[in-house]
């Protein structure tokens, strides 16, 4: 039986595990700009920012919380276009400043305008600044129309690790870097990060890599970007980078308009494509003293290896090689998309070693087909028939049609939120055909079609699974 004294003990330590639980503050409610809500929030906390424009400068003081629109609970995308974080003043938007890690995360917002003096001597990132030793995770961002000397859109300085998930950073200006800079031993990892229509003054017009960073940039796309000067998509100097399922298309510049190889870089090419730029895909510099290499395998690079513009360097042209019209949906609206007669599909190659370190390691239900497909985008395409922002009310996955079927037949759903979304194909011995589906998907109703031309006559299953949401369908195919 508890005591009086017993009892307040209980409560008092329950008010001491409320106290210390993590909270929720709300933008503009409880605090009235983006920097206090920050200033106010503990180690733990999420600030949660309402849709609006938010004229300031913030920084993220060390401080392992989660800041983010409401698309954190929501999913829903339109919230990234409806919270705006624009810069007030000379300088960068947010900063990362004081050894921020993984656990500070930054979502959901559209970031614009940071413009730090460009008379200064520390002009670095317009949009983003990741200072010395800080590894945020930054995801679902659109980084957009931001100046700087270095890094219009992000600049990643020494020992930086930052995550990039999901981001887009477009119609930045700069003299280096006009998408994104890196330097000095910077690590960064890009996955499904779109860089396009950035402009570099000098050298670097989507991302520009120095002295001794070593991205590795995987399932992103680099296209329509400039630089008056040296590497229109991509510029290497002094470096290592990693490039995996990359789509690098119609970049321009003086040399090298799809990539840019400097002195002493080292890269690896994998899985990717590398089309359309100009006045060459990949361009090396004359070399001071410092030779590059480039090892390329299961790509389609224009023009193959005898295109590749190099004095004493290296290039290793491996396996699996192509030069062939990688046939996208729709290239000249950046629909990066397969089509179904592609080269690229089922192309790549799921596992790649280079120098003893392991570069692709794919799970089959990483990809889709036999093999992966080279580029950003797997086959096959997914058309969305309503427009995200109008929820429908419930899961739903309908029957195929036709059905029965030769040699495509077509799957359509639906969803009320954001989810991760997997459609397989399985046969009459639960056997799997293939995966059409396999990545996360926003609400809506989206529609996949399954080409089944190589397989047998028969009947088969598909399967959708989305978060707790599973339902199963039959289908007959005829030959």
């Amino acid at each position: 039986m508890l005591t009086v004294k017993s009892s307040l003990m209980c409560l008092f330590g329950l008010l001491m595990l409320k106290g210390v639980s993590a909270a929720v503050v709300h933008v503009p409610y409880d605090f009235k700009t983006i920097q206090a809500g920050i200033d106010a929030a503990k180690h733990g906390d999420t600030v949660l920012v309402h849709p609006g424009t938010y004229i300031e400068t913030i920084k993220l003081k060390g401080k392992r919380i989660k800041l983010g629109s409401r698309f954190l609970n929501s999913r829903n995308p339109d919230w990234i276009d409806e919270t705006i974080i624009k810069a007030d003043s000379a300088g960068s938007v947010v900063y990362f400043l004081d050894y921020e890690d993984t656990n500070t995360v930054l979502s959901g917002f559209t970031i614009t305008n940071g413009h730090p003096d460009w008379y200064l001597s520390q002009n670095f990132g317009g949009g983003i600044y990741c200072g010395k030793n800080t590894s945020p995770r930054l995801e679902y961002l659109k980084v957009i129309k931001n100046v700087a000397i270095h890094g219009g859109g992000i600049y990643c300085y020494a020992n930086s690790k930052p995550v990039l998930t999901n981001v887009t950073v477009c119609e930045n200006y700069a003299r280096v870097g006009g998408g994104i800079y890196l330097e000095y031993n910077t690590a960064p990892y890009l996955e499904n990060v779109n860089v396009y229509q950035n402009y570099a003054i000098d050298a670097g017009g989507g991302i520009y890599c120095y002295t001794d960073a070593r991205p590795f940039l995987k399932k992103s796309a680099i296209y329509n970007n400039h630089a008056a000067l040296n590497g229109g998509g991509l510029f290497f100097y002094c470096c290592q980078p990693r490039l995996i399922n990359l789509t690098i298309f119609g970049n321009t510049a003086t040399r090298g308009g799809g990539i840019f190889c400097g002195f002493a870089s080292h890269a690896v090419i994998i899985n990717s494509i590398i089309w359309q730029n100009e006045p060459q895909q990949i361009h090396f510099s004359v070399p001071w003293g410092g030779e590059s290499s480039m090892a390329i395998a299961y790509s389609d690079v224009q023009g193959g290896a005898t295109q590749i513009e190099k004095n004493r360097d290296t290039v290793y042209w491996l396996e699996g090689n192509l030069d062939a019209d990688p046939l996208f949906l729709d290239a000249p609206n950046q629909d990066f998309e397969l089509t179904r007669q592609s080269p690229a599909i089922n192309a790549g190659t799921a596992y790649f070693q280079w120098e003893g370190a392991v570069l692709v390691e794919l799970d089959a239900t990483e990809y889709i087909g036999k093999a992966p497909d080279l580029g950003a985008c797997e086959f096959p395409y997914v058309l969305t028939l309503i427009e995200p922002s109008k929820f429908p009310h419930q899961f739903m996955l309908y029957p195929n049609f036709p059905n029965p079927f030769n040699p495509v037949t077509t799957f359509i759903f639906q969803l009320p939120h954001f989810s991760a979304v997997r459609l397989t194909i399985t046969n009459l011995l639960g056997e799997m055909v293939t995966t059409l589906i396999n990545k996360e998907m926003p609400a809506g109703q989206h529609q996949v079609q399954w080409w089944a031309e190589a397989m047998s006559a028969g009947i088969y299953f598909y399967q959708l699974s989305a978060g707790k949401f599973s339902a199963t369908g039959k289908c007959l195919l005829l030959k």
